[in-house]
């Protein structure tokens, strides 16, 4: 179990319209959806060809390459869903105390190998007993996994962000705070 029981999490480079939709990969396999994360527990790699060799499966058909270096692997149209969805409206009438952003700025800059990440708030507002205040300069800190492990509901509302298409998250856990 690498996420809450309720939680998974697909890379599906086939939807239509989607920011990094794409038929085939930067090495000419062909793309497909592929779920990373299922009800909480890790089902699976994305790999390109040099991956994919190195485990002895087929690729998932997740290169991405360009001119300056080898080809990588990299997410298409990454897709978060729960089992308990509810109208951002629900989310935020329930929510006693809490934070919601539109997103972050900042994640290149998280340990990929620990996990480990300090990210700013986009467009932050500050929840208490369904009251919403727009706030500034918010920044917060933390473990993908822990925070993965926490998320106790999602909104039916989706908005695409870079190669994630995303709900509002409803995330149980303090997180490092910064105002």
């Amino acid at each position: 179990m690498i996420a809450s029981e309720g939680l998974t999490m697909k890379d599906d480079a086939t939807i239509g319209g989607g920011m990094v939709s794409r038929s085939f990969d930067s090495e000419g396999f062909p793309s497909k959806a592929i779920t990373v994360i299922e009800k909480g527990r890790f089902t699976g790699f994305l790999h390109n060809l040099e991956t994919s060799k190195m485990m002895g499966v087929e690729s998932t058909g997740h290169a991405l390459r360009d001119y300056r270096v080898e080809p990588i692997v990299y997410p298409s149209n990454v897709v978060i869903e729960h089992e308990k969805m509810v109208p951002l409206q629900k989310l935020i009438e329930e929510t006693d105390s809490g934070l919601m952003a539109q997103g972050v700025i900042g994640t290149y800059s998280s340990d990929y190998v620990t996990g480990d990440f300090s990210v700013s708030l986009d467009e932050c507002s500050l929840i208490e007993t369904g009251d919403i205040t727009r706030v500034k300069n918010v920044s917060i800190g933390g473990n993908i996994i822990n925070l993965l492990r926490s998320i106790e509901c999602v909104s039916n509302e989706r908005r695409q962000c870079g190669h994630f298409i995303l709900p509002f998250l409803k995330i149980c856990q303090p997180l490092l705070l910064h105002v």
